[in-house]
C-alpha cells in the first residue's frame, strides 16, 4: 500500500460482525486524495456498510481503519468537517426548505454567512433546485431530496465526500451535473468514495473499482479492458436462472 501519510483512507482486514452475521470481512481500502473509488456489488452486499463505516456511523470489529489520519470512533469535530456524506437515508428535516438546509450545513461546518450564501446559489442552480428553493423538503420529490442531500455534503469542501448511490433518482441531465461536479473535485484534490449501481457514470468517475459481494471484496480493478463494466459486471454476479413461471 502507498504511504499512509499521504492517504485518506487506510483501512486493512477490517470486519464487522452481528453476532453470527458478517456485514463485513477482511476489507482492504487505500484512497489517496484526487482518487475516486467505486463500491459495486448486488444489493446487501455491504456498500453502504463501509460508508458508515468510514464516517465513524459504524465500528469495525477487527482490523484496522485510518481516516483523515484517525481513526473514526476517536476523532473530534475538527476531523468531522473535512468529511462530506450522503447517507442512504438522506437525512434531511421535513419542515426545513431546500435553501434552509444548505443555510443550517454552512453553519454547521463553520463557513461564514457570506461564504454559504455564495455556495448555496452556486449548487442550487447548478442542480436546478432554484425553483424549488423554498420548497419544504417533505414536499420534495425524490429526486429533489437526493441533490439537497448532495449539495449538503459537498458545500463545506470536505477532503473526504464518502456517497452512498449519488444518481440514484435522478434525471439524466441532474446526473450529468453531479458527475461533472465530482470531476472537478476529484481534479482538486478531493478523494471521493462512492456506491452506486449506475455503472456507465462509475465508468467514468472512478480510478478503482471495487465489487463487494455477501461483505467481501471478491474483485478490484482500475479499468475493465474488455466489455466494459456492467458486461464484467453481471460475468463475476450471475443472475438467477429464469424459473418456469408459468403463472405469467
Amino acid at each position: 500500500m502507498a504511504n499512509s501519510l499521504a492517504n485518506l483512507v487506510e483501512c486493512r482486514g477490517v470486519a464487522i460482525r452481528y453476532g453470527d452475521l458478517r456485514a463485513l470481512e477482511d476489507f482492504d481500502l487505500t484512497l489517496p486524495p484526487g482518487k475516486a473509488c467505486a463500491l459495486i456489488g448486488p444489493n446487501g452486499a455491504g456498500k453502504s456498510t463501509v460508508l458508515k463505516l468510514l464516517a465513524g456511523l459504524e465500528t469495525e470489529s477487527a482490523g484496522s481503519l485510518l481516516v483523515n489520519g484517525k481513526r473514526p470512533q476517536d476523532a473530534g469535530q475538527a476531523w468531522k468537517r473535512d468529511i462530506g456524506l450522503l447517507p442512504e437515508n438522506l437525512a434531511l428535516f421535513d419542515a426545513l426548505t431546500v435553501a434552509e438546509h444548505l443555510e443550517l450545513s454552512g453553519e454547521l461546518y463553520g463557513l461564514s454567512r457570506n461564504e454559504t450564501s455564495m455556495r448555496t446559489e452556486e449548487l442550487l442552480t447548478l442542480l436546478s433546485l432554484g425553483e424549488g428553493r423554498d420548497r419544504f423538503a417533505a414536499a420534495c420529490s425524490y429526486g429533489m431530496r437526493k441533490k439537497t442531500a448532495f449539495a449538503m455534503a459537498l458545500l463545506h469542501a470536505p477532503k473526504l465526500l464518502l456517497l452512498d448511490e449519488p444518481f440514484e433518482g435522478l434525471d439524466p441531465a441532474s446526473c450529468e451535473s453531479v458527475l461533472a461536479v465530482l470531476l472537478r473535485a476529484k481534479s482538486g484534490g478531493m478523494g471521493i468514495l462512492v456506491s452506486s449501481h449506475m455503472l456507465m457514470h462509475v465508468e467514468r468517475l472512478a480510478d478503482e473499482v471495487v465489487l463487494l459481494d455477501r461483505g467481501r471484496a471478491t474483485w478490484r480493478g482500475a479499468t475493465v479492458t474488455e466489455g466494459g463494466l456492467q458486461e464484467h459486471y453481471l460475468r463475476l454476479i450471475a443472475a438467477a436462472p429464469l424459473p418456469p413461471m408459468a403463472w405469467l
